[in-house]
């Protein structure tokens, strides 16, 4: 059983928010299909130590022209879903800021929203990053190990690009193993 004091209850989230950061982006795989002004793709309440109660993550996978499926979302759509946030002074966050904020009460903007990249496909560098720094905002890419460098996803360099630039880069498994099957 779980004591309630703070320092158990700080323990208690950071294990949450790390498992959050793992197991999230997973889960969340049609928010691209959804319209972000209805709703969030997932809420999390974080400790009252200054963190918000409630912060958005908007997870995407594909970000490419011409792809029609429930993975891919439209460079043209994906801005429109930047410029909502901009425009309704929305500032990103990592999930490292996250779970620094919750952990150790660091201050955060008051609007906040996270916005996380699957499998570190080479169109999120070459379409989505763009779009973000154009506005002003930062992601967390989740990098499966055995597919970085290879076709249709980013090299070494690029993902130590983008964390040069601001951008959190986490691991996504080594395999991106298909969890659904046996």
């Amino acid at each position: 059983m779980f004591r309630t004091d703070t320092k158990n209850r700080r323990l208690q989230l950071c294990i949450w928010h790390a498992l959050v950061a793992v197991l999230l982006p997973a889960c969340t795989h049609d928010v691209a299909l959804a319209p972000i002004v209805r709703r969030p793709a997932a809420l999390l309440t974080a400790a009252s130590n200054g963190a918000p109660a409630r912060l958005p993550i908007l997870a995407y996978h594909r970000v490419m022209p011409g792809l029609d499926n429930h993975m891919n979302v439209s460079p043209a759509l994906f801005r429109q879903h930047m410029q909502y946030l901009h425009t309704n002074h929305y500032k990103t966050i990592t999930l490292d800021e996250w779970h620094t904020a919750v952990c150790c009460g660091t201050p955060l903007p008051e609007k906040i929203v996270v916005i996380t990249f699957d499998d570190a496909w080479r169109d999120q560098y070459e379409h989505a990053v763009p779009i973000l720094e154009e506005f002003g905002m930062r992601a967390t890419f989740f990098a499966y190990t055995s597919v970085i460098g290879t076709p249709d996803y980013m090299t070494w360099n690029q993902l130590r690009d983008l964390a040069q630039r601001g951008h959190a880069i986490g691991c996504h498994s080594a395999t991106h193993s298909d969890l659904a099957r046996p």
